[in-house]
């Protein structure tokens, strides 16, 4: 087994880190709750996938006899999601290879969840782009393995081939000779005025009947390709074959090494003296994969997070008949207020209940809610215009 995790973790242009530690998981899930049985096995499923695509189609009729506690099911459910499903699976093909003697059980079984877990689609149930999305940067890392670029205060977007969508999967309503000429294949930017010109591109891009002149001042900044095959080393490459369209507002970001963590340092405390966001760095290995990844990293001086807008509280004083504050609810399910860095016009005026917005923080407590939580914006794209 150990030698066999190995052949997986050694070529890092093969395999990502995070599938590495995900097989690893896996392995030691099948060692507690040994999954493999195919001895007194029930005949339905107890467990209703969250996709109902081609692989559960083929996971149903075979995982009959092969699933036999509820222990294993929590196996699958360790997962999540979509990523149960391709557990499922390979499991199911797993045993069928075993019945047909192709290999033994844990080499194929491993290698269909690694193999279904990296070419998982980048899209949603609901057909929406999931994008690869930054780790915070944990303040040391191997750095020269890193490909490094500016942070750019924009708004994400997503190229499709066809058409540009929010992160949230709004459709971007752009003039039509903005995108076109544009490359048929999947692409990953930002749209980009400049710094600290976040509001101003903001209002460009959620109007719902595009301005030409408007349109003009943007720039999509391309920093990855989703449905590239190849580790970040080689995406690089191709996204500065872009400049071969010669439009000048469709641009790679542009992508630099370090040699040590002081450079870096360096640069970053540079950048934010010239009103620059942070940095990101990129690992050269790393396939696209969606979802927050340990690949991906951003470093800023400030953490910055988003959360969604639940409440209000009401304003006392000179706030009186105002906002006080938002009461928000983070990713992870916990709430509290955000008060600090709302402007009169916020107070009057607040992001509506459902929106996400934008905060600064300088740490966590000891009840792991963000320190001195500043409001800064309400995250673009999130709802309609």
């Amino acid at each position: 087994m150990h030698d066999f995790l190995a052949s997986f973790a050694g070529p890092r242009s093969l395999v990502s880190r995070h599938a590495v530690g995900m097989l690893q998981e896996f392995f030691q899930c099948v060692a507690v709750q040994n999954v493999l049985s195919l001895e007194d096995c029930p005949t339905h499923l107890p467990y209703e996938p969250a996709h109902k695509g081609p692989t559960c189609a083929l996971a149903a009729p075979l995982l009959h006899g092969t699933i036999e506690t509820s222990a294993e099911w929590d196996c699958a459910r360790l997962f999540g999601g979509r990523r149960a499903t391709h557990f499922l699976g390979a499991l199911a093909c797993c045993q069928l290879s075993t019945r047909m003697s192709l290999m033994p059980k844990f080499h194929c079984l491993g290698l269909l969840f690694y193999i279904s877990w990296c070419v998982t689609p980048s899209v949603a149930d609901d057909g929406r782009h999931q994008p690869m999305l930054s780790s915070v940067y944990p303040g040391s890392a191997p750095v020269t393995e890193y490909w490094v670029s500016e942070k750019l205060d924009g708004v994400r977007g997503h190229w499709d081939g066809k058409a540009l969508w929010t992160r949230s999967g709004y459709r971007i309503s752009s003039p039509v000779w903005f995108t076109r000429g544009w490359p048929a294949m999947q692409m990953d930017g930002e749209l980009w005025i400049a710094r600290n010109q976040f509001d101003a591109l903001s209002a460009i891009v959620r109007t719902a009947e595009p301005d030409d002149t408007s349109w003009q001042r943007v720039n999509f900044m391309v920093f990855d390709l989703p449905d590239h095959a190849g580790p970040f080393d080689q995406r690089v490459q191709a996204m500065r074959d872009i400049r071969a369209y010669s439009i000048p507002w469709l641009q790679p970001v542009r992508q630099s090494r370090v040699d040590n963590v002081e450079e870096l340092d360096c640069w970053l405390a540079e950048l934010v003296a010239a009103n620059g966001e942070g940095l990101m760095l990129h690992h050269q290995d790393a396939l696209y994969l969606p979802g927050r990844s340990q690949d991906l990293l951003k470093y800023k001086l400030h953490e910055d997070a988003e959360a969604r807008v639940v409440g209000y509280t009401q304003g006392k004083g000179k706030y009186a008949g105002m906002v006080g504050a938002l009461e928000v609810e983070s990713e992870d399910g916990r709430r509290f207020r955000l008060g600090s860095g709302l402007t009169d016009a916020d107070r009057a005026k607040p992001p509506p209940v459902g929106s996400w917005v934008t905060y600064r923080y300088s740490g966590l407590t000891s009840n792991g809610l963000p320190r001195f939580a500043r409001f800064m914006r309400v995250r673009a794209g999130v709802y309609p215009p």
